[in-house]
Parts: structure tokens; C-alpha cells; sequence
């Protein structure tokens, strides 16, 4: 194995050791810097490979323009090299077998391929499929990884215990594709995805006679629609067949019916059909023959005798027809576990809202989230954080003065983070409106395939939208759920919270119910009621999982720091009750003067007016007493009509009388416990050292 490291680090190779845990991963505390520049002579030494078991190379730039192609299931290496064959691939193929081939421990092979310097590397899982009985939720079956063992490897570094073998080749004659050719390939590796293909909204049927796209998806083949258009096809796997698009002499381009779908599903960018995305017969038809317009191509096959029209209707292709249900029966569905990005916090294909006051912080923690997720560190709770792309979506800072800065100070990768600026139409440009351009939302979506998206704030985007309508908030979320769903990324949104204290943590973000009811993982910034400088991320709602631990960072100087360890003794309810600390110090006095009249007045059920005569006498406002009856749990009824009703205030259950040595110490209690202590001091004497007290009169007296 020495030998080996030193012939591969000699002709460029990044190399790293392997843990002897059966992790598989590099023994390094952080691998993140070596992505870019390899080791020095001094940090392999300081490796001691000698007793190590194991190493592996670094994919990239950093090994000189070399990957890695793994094959984790023998029988689908040895169908994908035929098939290479089949399409006219099988002399690139022998070419890259010859230079080097590793067998990995599960009887896997490991490919090393030099692939050209123009091209921008990073490494991607081509061909999945469900997981069968003691396998994972969803098996890879050919991946590009960033990190690969080589042979021989051996011992601890692979769960197994089996050893890495060198089969043919090695580091001095591995092989080079050209960009034509490793594209080739990986369009190849892709026709063996397994993964169950998202089904396209063209597939409604009517629900009162049958349209003619239905008819036509129903009576037609693959290859009668595809090979008068000039689709050409490569072979046949099981069900499954490849296609080549017109004016291609080898390689695959796409696929039909994978999973007994019927589904036309493209991988090439150089055809009429948008890449990675399904297509029914119909659709397939609409696209080669009328530009996508199904509508158009509804009627072109209705006046070719395809399908039978409803009594009373027309037919028609778009959906404008009756509807019937479309049924799943449980049984055929495969379960998957949910795919995190942030363990509890941001899920792969779902929707978490996180919100705040202005100035809690939370924009700074979206940028702190996206530049962690740029370089692929750790998460602030220490979790392991992968590396991807961020879209980001921000009406409220600017680019160049604030949000560029920021991710600098935050250690992030600005290549990594794309910021969605405008949406740009015939009339110049404007701010994206999630109503009439959702579709530009998806198509950005669709091209930088982001690991994470996100909106800040989301009410920025809703155009004309009534965000207190539940109906409208959940005509905009729905296509967006979709669209994260089907691409397989995480969505974030801003939201700011409402100034309603007296409603629970749960309804506090603005607008409609459904910002919240939509999101499976809400969140809420606030500021510690103890420590105006200490923000706390607690969480609202988790559908997914438990509620994860709430954390705390700060702000020291211009950089988030976040703190060790959860942020114990924290809850929403708590957290939101005051939303800056001038206003917690109202309410801490409005809750005192309560309990003061709760424990001298004898006269309960009292009427409101006396509450907020005692309220003002001490500068408080009615609407900050009836926050605090809120947070006491005093109950307010009216009793009476018209000009002789009254309103009432209730004494709480004795239980929830908060004991008052347990309570807060506002502004006012020093003053009190002084008062009795020292009962010749002046008003003015305690007003210079108290600077916020407040002065009333009542019935004549002066009162602080």
C-alpha cells in the first residue's frame, strides 16, 4: 500500500487516510480544505500511512482532474457495460476498464478516469433504486463520489473487513475521456435509475367520458410516436428501453417506462423535451408536434377520432373537463425515510418557516446556514452539514453591502450561494411574484438543483396576494411544494411575527394560519428575555421528527457566533410573549400591577375600567394590561347590553396564580422594597436612581 500512495501522490493524486471504523470516511477532522489543494509532502508524512490500513483520493481539481465512477451492485456494472456496447460506447468503455479498475469489498467495481481541466467537477449519484430487504430506504447504484478508497485498502476501513483489489490498470495508465464522451456516459448511467419517476399533471382523466390525449396515451406505443420523430432505440432492459434523440450516433438519451411507469423520461438538454422531467404519450405527442401546447394538441387528435366526449361537452386536453379521482392504494406505495439536510430542522423536499421580530437575527442565520452548507462544515449543533448549493431569494439586503459581506465574515463559498435578483420581462425587470411566476421559480430550481432554497422574507414575494386568506396562501404553496418535492430540495421561508401577543406561540407568525399549517418544521428568533443580546432558535411545530433542542447564538462584533450545546429552559410560548425589551418591561409591570390588585382586592369579579384606571396610574396601556390578563389567564366577559353592560375581569384558578416570589423583578420593585425601607426619601431622590420610573398623581398624592 505505501508503494501505491506514493505512485499515486507522485503523478498528482489528493490523498487522504481512511478511518478504521468502518465509516468509510477520511481520517482527517475536516476534509473541506483538502477539495481544493492536496496535502503537502510534511502533512503526509505527519498521515503515517505506514500504519494505516487504508486511503483513499479526493475527486476534483484537487487530484488533477480525476474521479471516481463506483458501481455498488455487480449485476448492474456488468448491464451497464453491456449496454455501453449496445450504444456505442463499449471502445470508451474497454478504454477506461484497461487504464484502472479497483473491486471494491460488496464486489462492487471503482473506476479512475482523467476527465478534461475545461470542465467544472462535482459529484453526483446517477442511478438509484428502493431498497429491498436489508438494504436502505433507497440504494445507490452508481455514483461519482468526492472521496473514494483504493485498493489496497484493506482491514477496519470497510465495514465488511474485505480488502480493495486492483483488477487492471494502474495510476500511471489511467484513461481520458473527452466532454462528449463522459457526457455520453452519464446519460447512459442515468437510463439505470429505478427511482419511481414523478407522474405529470397531464395524466387527469376525465371523469364523464375520455379525452382524446387519454385515448391516444392508451391506443399508441412508444416507438410509433418516437421513431417517425426520429428517436432511435438502443436496447431493451427488462421492461425498460433506452432511446437516442435524432442526430446522435451513440449514447442514450433517455428512457421509457422504468418502474412500469409508461413514462417518457428525457436526460438530454439537446431535445424538444425538458430534461429530467417525465412525459405522458400525450404529452410526449404535444411536445414534437405543437410546441407543448396540449390544448392545441387536444384538438388535433379529437379531429383524428381520439376520444369519446362526455354528453354536453367538448373535448378537450388541458383539464377543463370533469375530473375523477385518482386513487393509490397504499400497498404499491414504497415507504422512504425522510432526507435531511439539518436533522430536525431542514428536510429535503419539505417546507420549514423560521420567524422573528426585525433585528432577531434571522436573515444572518439563513446566510450563516447557506455559507456552512456551501463548504459542507458542520451544522451550529455539531451534526455533520453536506455540501451544496443555495438559491437564495432576499428583498430586504443588499447584495454587495450586506449579503456578499456577510457570507465572507461567515466562511462561506459565494460560488455556491445564487441569489435569485428579479424576475426580467418584456416591461424591464421586477420582483418575483410567487402568483405569476412560479413557474420561473421552478425552471431555477430545475437548473441550479440547490440543496436548500430560501425566501427571506416570503410575504416580499406574494404579489397581490391576500396573505390573511388561507385559500390564496395555499394556491401559491401548493406548486411550490411540488416542485421542492419533485427536485429533491429543501425550502426555507422568512416570515416576520404579528404584534398580537395575546395569541399563542403558534399563530404568532403574520398573516394566514396556512404560512404555518403548510410548513412541516416552523421555527421562531426571539430575543432571550434575559439577555437582549442572545437570540434563540426554538422550535413552533415538527411533523417529521421530535422537536429538536433550542439553540442560541449571539453576535459578536460583525460574525454569528452560535453557542455550545442546546439552549436549556426555552420555550416559544415564553420566548414570544415580548417582542423587544422596552416592551417586556411594560408587560412585566402590567402583570405586577394585576397581581397587585389580585391580591388586595377583595372586590373580584372587578370591572375593567377599575383595571385600567390602576394601569394608567402607573403609565401602562390598556392593551399591555390585556396582554398581561392574557399571560395570567384572567378571563374578560361582558355582561349586559348596550349602554348598561359591563366588562368584566375574572379571577384565574388559584393554580395558575404564578407564586409572586417566583415572579420577574420589574422596574418597579426596587423602587417599592426602597420605599418601605427608606420612607424619607424623596420622589426626586429616587428618580435619580432610577432614571426609567414613572410618575402619576392619584387622588392627590404623588405615586412612582
Amino acid at each position: 500500500m505505501r508503494d501505491a500512495i506514493r505512485s499515486a501522490y507522485r503523478i498528482g493524486f489528493c490523498l487522504l487516510p481512511v478511518a478504521e471504523d468502518g465509516s468509510k470516511r477520511p481520517d482527517v477532522p475536516s476534509w473541506t480544505p483538502f477539495k481544493a489543494t492536496r496535502p503537502t509532502a510534511a502533512e503526509m508524512r505527519a498521515f503515517d500511512f505506514t500504519h494505516r490500513s487504508g486511503y483513499g483520493m479526493i475527486a476534483g481539481p484537487a487530484s488533477q482532474c480525476r474521479e471516481a465512477w463506483d458501481f455498488d451492485d455487480l449485476d448492474v456494472y456488468h448491464a451497464f457495460v453491456a449496454a455501453a456496447e449496445n450504444c456505442g460506447l463499449g471502445p470508451v468503455v474497454s478504454r477506461i476498464i484497461a487504464g484502472y479498475e479497483d473491486e471494491t469489498p460488496n464486489r462492487g467495481r471503482r473506476w479512475i478516469v482523467r476527465y478534461p481541466e475545461t470542465l467544472e467537477w462535482h459529484d453526483c449519484t446517477l442511478a438509484r433504486r428502493p431498497g429491498r430487504d436489508g438494504e436502505p430506504k433507497v440504494k445507490t447504484l452508481i455514483e461519482l463520489p468526492t472521496f473514494a478508497i483504493l485498493a489496497p485498502s484493506n482491514g477496519r476501513v470497510h465495514p465488511s473487513g474485505r480488502p480493495y483489489i486492483r483488477l487492471s490498470g494502474d495510476f500511471e495508465t489511467i484513461a481520458s475521456y473527452t466532454a462528449e464522451e463522459r457526457t455520453d456516459l452519464l446519460a447512459l448511467a442515468r437510463s439505470f435509475d429505478a427511482m419511481p419517476r414523478p407522474e405529470p399533471r397531464t395524466s387527469v382523466k376525465s371523469a364523464t367520458g375520455t379525452r382524446p390525449g387519454d385515448d391516444f396515451s392508451r391506443r399508441t406505443t412508444w416507438p410509433e410516436l418516437l421513431e417517425p420523430a426520429g428517436w432511435t432505440r438502443v436496447y431493451d432492459r427488462g421492461d425498460v428501453t433506452a432511446w437516442r434523440r435524432p442526430g446522435k450516433v451513440h449514447g442514450v438519451s433517455a428512457t421509457t417506462n422504468v418502474g412500469g411507469s409508461d413514462l417518457f423520461y428525457c436526460f438530454s438538454s439537446s431535445t424538444e423535451f425538458q430534461p429530467d422531467k417525465s412525459y405522458t404519450k400525450f404529452g410526449a405527442y404535444a411536445v414534437l408536434h405543437h410546441d407543448g401546447d396540449l390544448s392545441v394538441a387536444a384538438k388535433a387528435l379529437a379531429g383524428q377520432g381520439y376520444g369519446i366526449p362526455a354528453s354536453g361537452t367538448t373535448p378537450d386536453g388541458d383539464g377543463a373537463a370533469a375530473a375523477e379521482a385518482v386513487l393509490t392504494r397504499l400497498s404499491l406505495v414504497t415507504p422512504i425515510e425522510v432526507e435531511w439536510l439539518w436533522r430536525g430542522r431542514f428536510a429535503r423536499g419539505k417546507y420549514t418557516l423560521i420567524a422573528g421580530d426585525p433585528g432577531v437575527g434571522k436573515s444572518s442565520m439563513l446566510l450563516d446556514c447557506a455559507s456552512r452548507l456551501s463548504r459542507g462544515t458542520t451544522w451550529p449543533d455539531g451534526t455533520p452539514c453536506p455540501q451544496g448549493i443555495t438559491l437564495l431569494l432576499t428583498a430586504e439586503d443588499g447584495l454587495a453591502d450586506t449579503v456578499r459581506p456577510r457570507v465572507d465574515r461567515y466562511g462561506g463559498d459565494p460560488d455556491q450561494i445564487i441569489v435569485l435578483e428579479a424576475v426580467r420581462d418584456q416591461a424591464g425587470t421586477r420582483p418575483l411574484d410567487l402568483a405569476r411566476d412560479i413557474n420561473i421559480l421552478i425552471d431555477a430550481i430545475r437548473e441550479v438543483r440547490p440543496a436548500l432554497v430560501g425566501m427571506d422574507p416570503i410575504s416580499a414575494y406574494l404579489g397581490r396576494t391576500d396573505a390573511h386568506r388561507d385559500a390564496e396562501v395555499r394556491g401559491l404553496l401548493v406548486p411550490l411544494q411540488a416542485a421542492i418535492d419533485e427536485y429533491h430540495t429543501a425550502f426555507c421561508a422568512i416570515a416576520h411575527l404579528n404584534k398580537d401577543q395575546t395569541r399563542t406561540a403558534l399563530h404568532r407568525p403574520g398573516g394566514s394560519v396556512a404560512f404555518v399549517a403548510a410548513a412541516r418544521l416552523a421555527f421562531a428568533v426571539a430575543a432571550d428575555p434575559q439577555d437582549d443580546r442572545r437570540h434563540i432558535l426554538v422550535p413552533l411545530k415538527t411533523n417529521l421528527c421530535r422537536p429538536p433542542d433550542p439553540l442560541a447564538f449571539r453576535f459578536d462584533g460583525d460574525r454569528l457566533t452560535w453557542e455550545d450545546g442546546p439552549a436549556t429552559g426555552m420555550d416559544a410560548e415564553t420566548l414570544l410573549r415580548s417582542s423587544g425589551p422596552g416592551d417586556r418591561e411594560n408587560q412585566t409591570d402590567a402583570e405586577r400591577v394585576i397581581h397587585d390588585l389580585l391580591e388586595e382586592e377583595s372586590d373580584w369579579p372587578m370591572e375593567s375600567k377599575l383595571v385600567m384606571e390602576a394601569g394608567r396610574a402607573h403609565g401602562i396601556s390598556e392593551r399591555t394590561m390585556q396582554r398581561a390578563a392574557g399571560r395570567l389567564r384572567i378571563r374578560i366577559s361582558r355582561i349586559g347590553f348596550g349602554r348598561s353592560g359591563r366588562w368584566l375581569w375574572h379571577r384565574p384558578p388559584i393554580d395558575d396564580i404564578p407564586d409572586t416570589a417566583a415572579r420577574p423583578v420589574s422596574s418597579m420593585a426596587p423602587m417599592a422594597d426602597m420605599a418601605q425601607k427608606t420612607p424619607s426619601l424623596s420622589i426626586d431622590d429616587i428618580k435619580s436612581a432610577f432614571p426609567r420610573a414613572r410618575e402619576g398623581r392619584e387622588d392627590g398624592r404623588a405615586r412612582v
